[in-house]
């Protein structure tokens, strides 16, 4: 038996799992919903790099090797689309309110045409939603530590962009090697129903290399989360643990362990408190996180042990008419850190801190016209980065040395 399909477009909101887009939607008897959505935002950006610690100089971080530049990055121009994006979403009504769901989301990189359409590379799942049961996805997902955190994006373009916080509140200090800003492939997400306002979340992931020869490591994702938003509050707390990454000995090279998982395992992990406040047209974030890297078993006298240090990030946002003003700052301290024996451990040189500013100009409730002023400042042992996903290949800062970058573009969504 055959039915007829009515196609009609709708604007945001048409699907109940959020964003704008333009969607497609079949009446009848399992009903179903599809939508195309998408943010682009590029921009011209110029970038200016100081201050790098140079080769010979002493008194930085035991953690890593000794400074190499003997001189400061040029000063480049570029056309960023940071992380301008399109995805397809879609539900179909299955009974007893149970729908199933599915989103595939991926990066357009317009600006250079590289990338695959269909990858999936950002947020992309396919899952079974109620309202009594929650909602489980499986795919590649945001972890709940990254889905709570940072809650007020500077301007909404924050996301890939240098004006981020979190090269600094969740990366770094030496290396992306250490994240916990990520998306996990191969994951299990649970959103639990929200009842008065509150919300658990929870994503594992598990190690699909694990039981390979010569592999000894077993690089499990537990991350962990809940939130609470009414009205004007929002409220969130997290934690995350990754298992066998060896996100300090990959990091700091200087006293690294063997990360094949024979003599030594790697337990790092990341909490975070993340809260909101709404009045009016103004907007105030704040996210405070705390970062340890630990490994044990048969390490070597000398080598890495343990690595802690707090983070910090506040953003503020301020709505005059169609013009929008937003500040935002994150700091991440020299931490402290402990070696195997009774060799000395000195972090210093390893703080770090972003500075950004931003305005914008929104000509609809879809596209904005803005400009952008950010400074990274790092410590003399330190390369923190804002920049990585933005211009080509080697524009990651040396040891020490601080980027100001300042940009213009406009935004769309759609």
């Amino acid at each position: 038996m055959h039915r007829k399909k009515k196609l009609a477009v709708a604007v945001a909101g048409a699907l109940s799992m959020g964003s704008a887009g333009v969607a497609l939607a079949a009446g009848g008897a399992g009903e179903s919903n599809y939508a195309i959505y998408g943010k682009l935002y590029p921009q011209v950006s110029s970038y200016d790099y100081k201050d790098a610690t140079r080769a010979g100089t002493t008194g930085g971080s035991t953690l890593v090797d000794p400074p190499s530049a003997t001189a400061d990055h040029s000063q480049r121009s570029t056309l960023d689309v940071s992380n301008s994006r399109i995805g397809f979403r879609g539900n179909e009504a299955l009974g007893g309110g149970l729908s199933a769901i599915f989103q595939i989301e991926t990066r357009v990189r317009f600006d250079t045409g590289a990338g695959n359409v269909w990858a999936g590379g950002r947020n992309s799942f396919i899952g079974l939603s109620g309202s009594r049961m929650g909602t489980v996805k499986l795919g590649n997902m945001d972890t709940a530590y990254k889905e709570v955190g940072d809650p007020l994006g500077m301007l909404g373009i924050s996301s890939g962009n240098f004006v981020s916080t979190s090269g600094v509140l969740s990366q770094g200090p030496t290396s992306d090697s250490i994240s916990f800003h990520e998306r996990r492939p191969n994951a299990i997400m649970y959103e639990s129903p929200e009842f008065f306002g509150i919300q658990l979340l929870a994503t594992w992931g598990k190690d699909e290399t694990k039981g390979n020869p010569g592999n000894g490591t077993n690089q499990l994702l537990n991350s962990y989360a809940i939130k609470y938003e009414m009205g004007p509050i929002y409220v969130a707390f997290a934690r995350e643990i990754w298992h066998d990454q060896f996100m300090g000995s990959n990091s700091f090279t200087a006293v690294s362990n063997p990360t094949d998982g024979a003599d030594v395992r790697s337990n790092d992990s990341a909490t975070r408190f993340a809260a909101m406040y709404k009045i009016g047209q103004t907007s105030v974030a704040l996210d405070l996180a705390q970062v340890e890297l630990k490994e044990s078993g048969v390490i070597a006298a000398g080598n890495f042990k343990n690595y802690k240090n707090k983070r910090m990030a506040v953003v503020v946002e301020q709505k005059f008419g169609p013009w929008t003003g937003a500040a935002s700052v994150a700091n991440s301290d020299e931490g402290t850190c402990t070696l195997e024996g009774s060799a000395p451990c000195s972090t210093a040189g390893l703080e770090g801190r972003t500075l950004n500013f931003g305005v914008s100009y929104s000509f609809s409730r879809r596209t904005q016209a803005f400009a952008l002023f950010s400074q990274l400042k790092n410590g003399q042992s330190a390369t923190y980065d804002t920049t990585a996903i933005n211009p080509a290949g080697g524009s990651a800062p040396q040891q020490g040395e601080d980027v100001t970058a300042i940009g213009v573009g406009v935004s769309h969504s759609f």
